[in-house]
């Protein structure tokens, strides 16, 4: 978001930046905020980024060729989506670009991760490095949750839905899947979930406890919270009548 010069001259990065108290980010940093972005092929860009090579030159007393990097971990972002399709985009497997609904990991096993995006459901087993569709076996591959078993990093969780354009559970059968093999089969556990069911469920709506069997939980657009207190095996409607409900959290009290 930027402000226009031909608008204004004063610096209005603090507009943009809530901090309920005093900060120790310099006002060049938060005056930022409040400018244009930068095209990189820009002719000041480039002038810029000239400037900063010769400057570097100028300290590592050197005419040789520059280069740069970042090895990530702290200060740098990098792109992490080899082997997922996106179907709302001219290439098919784009390096960014990808709409990521939601993703998901068991802290016993930190490089196996699972996402659900916009039109696929994948499984890394090498921190994100390189993904491989998990979809066969589920009766759409679009939806939201993707939640993992509190005790077993095999075990997940996700509740499909037919389409971006028709989000609801396929043929209306509310329907939670589970797999327990980490994405290579699934299997519908409906015991206690009702048919006819024309409601979705988002991103944050799906959440498990850490109780012995697992609890498991999930809300509907429609205002709906069922209950599962045996990893999924069957369900119970907990709450009805709810505003849509976005997010749901299991705690003890």
């Amino acid at each position: 978001m930027g402000v226009n010069d031909n608008v204004t001259k004063k610096p209005r990065g603090r507009l943009f930046f809530a901090n309920p108290g005093p900060t120790n980010i310099p006002d060049s940093i938060l005056h930022a905020q409040a400018h244009h972005t930068v095209d990189f092929m820009d002719a000041d860009f480039i002038a810029l980024y000239e400037g900063c090579v010769a400057g570097l030159k100028r300290v590592l007393r050197t005419q040789q060729n520059l280069f740069f990097y970042t090895g990530s971990g702290h200060a740098a972002w990098e792109a992490s989506n080899t082997g997922i399709r996106a179907v709302h985009v001219p290439d098919p497997y784009p390096e960014y670009g990808h709409c990521v609904h939601k993703v998901a990991r068991h802290p016993a096993a930190p490089d196996r991760l699972f996402a659900q995006v916009h039109h696929g459901v994948y499984r890394s087993d090498d921190a994100g490095t390189t993904w491989q569709s998990i979809a066969d076996g589920l009766p759409s591959d679009f939806g939201f949750p993707i939640v993992v078993h509190p005790d077993r990093p095999e075990v997940i969780y996700t509740f499909p839905l037919v389409a971006d354009a028709m989000r609801f559970p396929p043929d209306g059968h509310c329907r939670v899947y589970r797999s327990e093999d980490a994405g290579k089969s699934w299997e519908a556990l409906g015991a206690g979930l009702p048919d006819g069911y024309w409601a979705g469920v988002m991103r944050d709506a799906m959440c498990t406890d850490d109780a012995d069997p697992a609890g498991v939980y999930f809300g509907s657009r429609t205002g709906d919270v069922y209950a599962s207190r045996d990893d999924g095996d069957s369900w119970q409607l907990v709450a009805a009548h709810l505003p849509d409900v976005l997010s749901v959290r299991a705690a003890r009290v």
